[in-house]
């Protein structure tokens, strides 16, 4: 497992170990057969203890899951991993926008443009 460190038997905590790195880049990701919805939640909390910088997280607005990481190839790799070790496919796109605002009635406007000159200035005066 990544991350493991062995210690003493009374020594229960690591010195000077650093904390994972947050998430920067996410990626939408669903089983492809129905069937296989179960076991993808399972196997990604496994894949989560082996690679701590990883993260999940569902999408409430858009309904998506998010797999979190450092970059496209950090989740590529994890996901090429997922697939050679639990034999399951698994499709991924980009996340969605969730847009909160939506045009409901169409809406016609009416504006003049009035261009207004200075009142300092004579147009007529020449110099």
């Amino acid at each position: 497992m990544t991350g493991t460190v062995l210690l003493e038997a009374g020594n229960l905590k690591a010195e000077n170990w650093p904390e994972p790195l947050k998430p920067l880049f996410s990626m939408a990701i669903h089983a492809a057969e129905r069937a296989d919805e179960v076991k993808l939640s399972g196997a990604l909390h496994k894949l989560m203890e082996e690679d701590p910088s990883l993260s999940i997280e569902t999408n409430h607005d858009t309904g998506e899951m998010l797999l979190s990481g450092q970059g496209e190839m950090h989740l590529l790799i994890s996901l090429a991993r997922f697939k050679s070790a639990y034999n399951m496919e698994i499709t991924s796109h980009r996340p969605q926008f969730p847009y909160k605002e939506t045009i409901r009635k169409p809406v016609s406007q009416h504006a003049r443009h009035k261009k207004k000159r200075w009142p300092w200035t004579n147009w007529r005066c020449s110099y």
